[in-house]
């Protein structure tokens, strides 16, 4: 049976449970960025101080890209995702999870998780919070993200676009695939 043209069941979004597991939507809470202005101004050996509100913009959207190429969260924060897990076995988005999750139903009530070794095994509609990411990020994270800063950077009014080369290199061994 084909699903595709049917959202409801292929996205998992309606209310009788769909075929997939999928997130319905995502808060995230404020962080640190990894990346400071000065490390960003240094790897691309910017010595003048013009350009720091873009510097200070691309950086952001650089861990971004780069946050979403990999589905790692880069930098410690408060998540809350309203999830559809109609077949367990849900990996929580903006990983890796650094405390125990927290669940409600769809009527807000608690619900004790079932939740190990990096899914939640805890089936049907629910609300979960917790706090994912990085306290200090891996060196090799880090270096994308300026090395994605750069691309941007370099090439601000330019047609290319999507990831750097070299990001994409540095960040395709630890990518999760979910």
């Amino acid at each position: 049976m084909d699903y595709r043209n049917n959202a409801d069941k292929y996205c998992g979004l309606a209310t009788d449970g769909g075929l997939y597991n999928c997130v319905l939507s995502t808060e995230l809470g404020d962080g640190t960025e990894p990346v400071t202005l000065q490390e960003a101004k240094d790897w691309a050996k910017i010595e003048q101080d013009a350009d720091d509100d873009l510097i200070e913009e691309l950086i952001i959207a650089a861990r971004e890209i780069c946050e979403g190429f990999t589905s790692i969260g880069f930098l410690s924060r408060m998540v809350t995702a309203v999830i559809d897990n109609a077949n367990g076995s849900f990996r929580l988005p903006y990983g890796p999870v650094t405390d125990d999750p927290v669940g409600t139903d769809v009527d807000g009530n608690d619900l004790e998780l079932n939740y190990r070794l990096g899914f939640v095994e805890t089936l049907g509609r629910m609300t979960v919070t917790y706090t994912a990411g990085y306290d200090t990020l891996p060196k090799k994270l880090k270096t994308a993200i300026k090395q994605q800063f750069l691309f941007m950077y370099e090439n601000r009014g330019e047609s290319a676009t999507g990831l750097s080369p070299m990001a994409e290199m540095l960040l395709a061994p630890v990518r999760m695939v979910l």
